[in-house]
């Protein structure tokens, strides 16, 4: 689905806020999980907007893993999509791009980028995204190779046991930091 400010809200929220305060709320009820206990992982549209929430709310998240996020969701702009209702052009769009809303003092402490070189739609907008975040001095771990697989189930299953340790391993980094013995 769409994660943007503009889709359609969920209730009275917008997408990233309903899962942010409702969600979120929810399993640290059902879990009782501490602060700082989550991390957020997507793939594709769920990769741009897990970025998005964790820049949004970086001490919330301090761990993020995006799978072949669609950074530059702004080239969809005219084909019919909801996009073209939200948006009036295609700059728009762009304005709303995770590029577009760095915080050079506010960032997940973990991040992790994955996507197979031969994604013809997606790898140059997380490789740019990616050169950003080290050319800011933002710290960002990838995985950025040839699987000839493209922008697909299978790739996104490919990377997922990548994501898995990732955010095993941070999130226990995590707790260890906040916690220590």
């Amino acid at each position: 689905g769409w994660w943007l400010d503009a889709s359609d809200p969920i209730g009275d929220r917008s997408p990233l806020d309903w899962v942010h305060h409702d969600v979120v709320n929810w399993l640290h009820s059902e879990w009782d999980i501490g602060p700082r206990g989550l991390a957020v992982t997507g793939v594709s549209l769920g990769g741009q907007a897990a970025l998005g929430l964790s820049y949004r709310h970086s001490r919330d998240y301090p761990v993020v893993a995006a799978v072949s996020p669609t950074i530059d969701f702004h080239k969809l702009y005219g084909l019919g999509l909801p996009l073209d209702d939200w948006y009036s052009s295609p700059e728009d769009a762009r304005q709303q791009t995770i590029p577009l809303h760095l915080n050079p003092l506010a960032w997940p402490a973990h991040q992790l980028l994955t996507c197979d070189v031969n994604d013809d739609d997606w790898f140059e907008g997380v490789e740019r995204l990616a050169s950003k975040l080290t050319s800011s001095g933002i710290p960002v771990s990838t995985a950025f190779e040839p699987h000839d697989m493209g922008h697909c189930w299978d790739y996104f299953d490919t990377a997922a046991s990548t994501v898995i340790d990732f955010v095993s391993d941070r999130l226990n980094q995590v707790h260890r930091t906040l916690h220590p013995d």
